[in-house]
């Protein structure tokens, strides 16, 4: 069962919404529970660093051959080390990517993720500064903004 918790002013935990309340109700008393913490994602933070990605891919002329942002945000995956490996019989290592889906990381792990990304993606946004500085410029700080939060 997933819900979503709030802290009210008593202290006590509730449901966030009338769904998770009818939820918690099904919970007997006495009835022990595992719980796991996290931060909600903020979807405002994930849209804006995706415009970021979409702004790179869309430019840079190693990614702009492609029709979507998975192959940059596969090459971000890499380069951040945001994936596990496994070796296959005979020794060969393959390199499988971890999910960025916010079902898979809370928002402090995606905000210091995100914070090793944007510096990836500054530097592939100086590789293809070929319109007005001023354009590029004004994409790298509202990129950056908040990349060392």
């Amino acid at each position: 069962m997933n819900v979503t918790l709030v802290r009210g002013q008593s202290g006590f935990l509730h449901g966030a919404t009338s769904e998770d309340c009818e939820k918690l109700k099904a919970w007997k008393p006495g009835q022990a529970a595992r719980v796991r913490i996290n931060k909600p994602r903020n979807y405002k933070h994930h849209a804006k660093f995706m415009a970021c990605v979409a702004f790179v891919a869309q430019r840079h002329k190693t990614f702009r051959r492609f029709r979507n942002n998975e192959p940059l945000l596969h090459f971000l995956k890499d380069e951040t080390g945001h994936y596990y490996t496994y070796a296959k019989p005979g020794g060969e290592v393959i390199k499988v990517m971890r999910s960025i889906s916010f079902d898979e990381m809370d928002e402090g792990d995606f905000i210091a993720w995100s914070a090793e990304a944007k510096k990836i993606l500054a530097q592939l946004i100086l590789d293809f500064v070929q319109w007005p500085d001023s354009e590029a410029g004004a994409w790298l700080d509202w990129c950056m903004e908040g990349a060392s939060e």
